[in-house]
């Protein structure tokens, strides 16, 4: 995290914003090729640095816009083997968790304040201990932060089915509905890692048909 004046934040995180967002394009141009490797490396590792920040810094969002710029007009069409960005409608469905229709690559700017919050709740009682400089119970640190941990999950679970809710409304045909629908249980092959020994591994034109088979790009 961040410790210091506020007026050195900028200082030092966006520099650490421009390295990931050149990753980000770097990834995009793999993508192109080997749209599998590239999209679970985003998935399981190289997102989780940008998200860590946004969870122990609070109101620093806006910074973060050009994370989300190089994922939505280069590494979302790569991987989906088109040259356009998505539609914003599009984009906020592939921000969801798979099983909910989308890819699991959350916007940075408008999850922020979840995450922080989130971060804050779990850590509470650890927080106060420090503060106070009194000794921590362990037992109920754990308990507590796996409460809210759990709180957390369900609310945001709430607030995804809302969003996907809310997109298959007012998407354009009673078939574009029902596909959102079927892409919450067709999204098994983004999940796993591409392994040639235990047959997970996809080509590009597999991997990239799937996507737009989920998404309604295919044609």
């Amino acid at each position: 995290g961040f410790i210091g004046e506020r007026s050195s934040l900028e200082a030092w995180l966006e520099p650490q914003i421009d390295t990931w967002a050149a990753g980000i394009r770097k990834f995009a141009r793999i993508a192109r090729r080997f749209p599998q490797s590239a999209y679970a490396a985003m998935l399981k590792s190289y997102q989780h640095e940008w998200q860590y920040k946004l969870r122990v810094i609070p109101d620093c969002k806006d910074k973060f816009a050009p994370i989300e710029l190089a994922l939505n007009n280069e590494f979302i069409p790569a991987i989906l083997g088109k040259s356009a960005p998505p539609s914003a409608d599009l984009r906020e469905l592939l921000s969801l968790p798979v099983k909910m229709g989308g890819i699991s690559l959350p916007n940075p700017v408008t999850s922020a304040d979840d995450w922080y919050q989130t971060s804050v709740a779990t850590t509470s009682l650890l927080t106060t201990s420090l503060l106070a400089k009194t000794d921590l119970d362990t037992s109920q640190y754990q308990s507590s932060a796996a409460q809210s941990r759990k709180a957390a999950t369900a609310c945001r679970t709430q607030c995804q089915q809302a969003t996907f809710d809310r997109l298959q409304a007012a998407a354009s045909s009673s078939q574009a509905q029902a596909r959102m629908l079927r892409a919450k249980e067709t999204g098994a092959f983004l999940t796993v890692s591409p392994r040639v020994y235990n047959g997970t591994d996809l080509s590009r034109l597999e991997f990239q048909d799937s996507d737009k088979n989920r998404t309604g790009l295919a044609g």
